[in-house]
């Protein structure tokens, strides 16, 4: 039989003098006392083997023991004997005995309040603890920014417009940037750049390069995230189709846009696609004639993805932004967020 949770075992031995070993999960737990065996009862001494089976026991009172679980609170009187569960009485359960100046707790009591499960002769397992939820990576739409937080905190950036604050980041669970992207060097994607890489220096910065431009025609922000850029030496390089990158473990981020340089200011634009378990993403919130050239074929060159972001009137299948929307991930199935 397979058991999910901690297994109590108690073994004897057969002797004139009997031995006996108590074990949780395979692993010796010692008793402060050898168990007692009376009128088919099972009597443990009072000791740490309570929290091996995850059993918080607490002394609210003089005299009173109360063994705090998942399930219930058992208490036990050690004046009067009277059991409780919840702080109700219990009744026709073995309750509390002393010998010796040890109090001893009886192995079927605790069995039945926390719904421990026999599984041999004088084993108990304790009931399954419950399976946790499975970790998401969620993915956020904020105005014409693509957000990307992994289970641990760790969060992947596509632009960063008027919609994107740092304190917008921190409610939305991000610990630490790891990746930030320009996708095109224009309003709306550009203002909060510099704030957002000051209160989150990312590990890389990538962006499809503005080319040659008089300092006026630059976006807001822009120019200042580079600055900051250089200043706290974060990782820079170009944006350029054929790039993968992993920088958050499981997420890889590849590129498919652009494949090479303009002369002309803010031509070109970054578009990629971002890969979870087996939901992907294809991401291209501004497009260059050569993203539009990669998608028309994307089914043959293998973009397909769970979900497309995608400005209007590129595939009536996608997600046009701006707009306020999340989605969570397991890897495995995507769902809409609230």
């Amino acid at each position: 039989m397979r058991v999910l949770a901690s297994v109590l075992l108690l073994a004897l031995l057969a002797s004139p003098a009997f031995a006996w070993s108590l074990e949780v999960d395979g692993r010796p737990a010692p008793l402060t006392a050898p168990p007692l065996f009376e009128q088919g009862e099972v009597w443990l001494p009072y000791g740490p083997f309570l929290e091996s089976l995850r059993l918080r026991p607490c002394w609210p009172a003089p005299g009173l023991l109360e063994l705090v679980g998942r399930q219930a609170v058992l208490a036990f009187n050690l004046v009067t004997g009277e059991v409780t569960r919840d702080g109700r009485p219990y009744p026709g359960r073995p309750a509390r005995r002393a010998a010796d100046g040890t109090v001893y707790l009886p192995l079927s009591t605790l069995a039945a309040a926390f719904g421990f499960t026999p599984v041999g002769e004088l084993a108990l397992a304790s009931p399954p603890a419950p399976e946790p939820p499975p970790a998401r990576l969620a993915l956020h739409l904020l105005g014409r920014a693509v957000l990307v937080v992994a289970p641990g905190g760790e969060a992947v950036l596509f632009d960063a417009g008027p919609e994107v604050t740092p304190a917008r980041l921190r409610d939305l669970g991000v610990h630490s940037l790891k990746l930030l992207v320009l996708t095109r060097a224009e309003p709306g994607r550009t203002e909060n750049l510099l704030a957002v890489a000051r209160a989150f220096p990312p590990a890389q910065f990538r962006e499809p390069g503005y080319g040659p431009a008089a300092l006026r025609d630059l976006p807001p922000g822009y120019l200042g995230l580079l600055e900051e850029v250089a200043f706290r030496g974060i990782a820079y390089a170009l944006a350029r189709a054929g790039q993968r990158l992993e920088p958050v473990s499981g997420l890889e981020v590849e590129f498919f846009s652009p494949a090479g340089f303009s002369a002309f200011p803010g031509r070109l634009a970054a578009a990629a696609v971002l890969r979870w378990g087996q939901v992907s993403f294809l991401l291209a919130g501004s497009l260059d004639a050569e993203a539009f050239r990669h998608l028309a074929g994307r089914a043959r060159s293998g973009l397909e993805a769970t979900l497309s972001i995608l400005p209007p009137g590129v595939d009536p299948l996608a997600l046009a932004p701006p707009l306020e929307a999340t989605f969570l991930t397991d890897g495995v199935t995507l769902e809409r967020g609230n």
